[in-house]
């Protein structure tokens, strides 16, 4: 694979010291390990990276560099190209009282969602309790079953992929998407997001394509107007035939 290529992916994910699966795109390996979703039933199918993107996570982009489309791989990431090394300034000590007021039992494990983002609830002592806004996986090293399994050619497809990575909860194909000499017309599926979402939406797309997509010069966001095919006309009745003026001939 080349920098800037489109391409899907499926993955598997576990923690190298214990085996177990902890993400996957493929719904048969979420339900045998236990954490399929069925909150998120679009997240279970061919998932879209760009490649030097560094998206899903470093290692996992390192290692597309290098595979060819149709090839699977086997391979370890470490925390650094993973979720991190663990960061002690991300620990933080919080008064029982805290949790108490808003009727939160914070056992062990728990996690929680405060101002500076989500925690985890590590220990509870002499009414303080530790919170960690570390990655529930940070520090651990991360082995991976990746296969590339598609590459988009076009720019149609690349925006549709592109439009996918950013609104991964709604189905791409539902989307209506025309390209010609350079110009994209996009028809959003908004589903219940707001309009200052959409709005905040279209502007990050117009930077993704500018960025990703040379062969589309500028997007256009709004209704696309369908040309219906014109009916055709039905003859008129022929009530006589008209003779050509010398008279049929013999």
């Amino acid at each position: 694979m080349q920098k800037g290529d489109f391409i899907r992916i499926n993955y598997v994910e576990k923690a190298s010291l214990t085996g177990r699966v902890t993400d996957t795109n493929i719904e048969a390996e979420a339900k045998s390990a236990g954490i399929f979703d069925s909150e998120r039933p679009n997240k279970y199918r061919p998932l879209p990276v760009i490649v030097g993107s560094g998206m899903p996570n470093r290692g996992i982009d390192d290692e597309l560099g290098e595979m060819a489309d149709g090839e699977s791989r086997d391979f370890e990431v470490a925390p650094e190209k993973a979720y991190g090394t663990r960061d002690p300034k991300l620990i933080n000590l919080v008064p029982l009282s805290f949790f108490k007021k808003q009727g939160i039992n914070p056992v062990r494990g728990l996690p929680v969602r405060t101002r500076r983002g989500i925690a985890i609830v590590r220990s509870a002592m002499g009414g303080r309790i530790r919170l960690d806004y570390n990655h529930p996986l940070a520090g651990q090293n991360m082995s991976y079953h990746l296969e590339v399994i598609g590459r988009a050619e076009d720019p149609e497809t690349k925006l549709r992929w592109l439009i996918e990575m950013t609104l991964p909860g709604i189905d791409s194909d539902s989307h209506i998407i025309e390209v010609r000499d350079g110009i994209a017309a996009v028809e959003l599926n908004r589903g219940d997001l707001r309009p200052e979402t959409v709005e905040r939406l279209r502007e990050i797309l117009t930077k993704q394509v500018e960025d990703n997509i040379p062969e589309i010069i500028s997007v256009k966001f709004g209704p696309i107007e369908t040309e219906e095919p014109a009916e055709e006309e039905e003859p008129a009745e022929v009530n006589e035939v008209v003779e050509d003026e010398q008279g049929p001939e013999c």
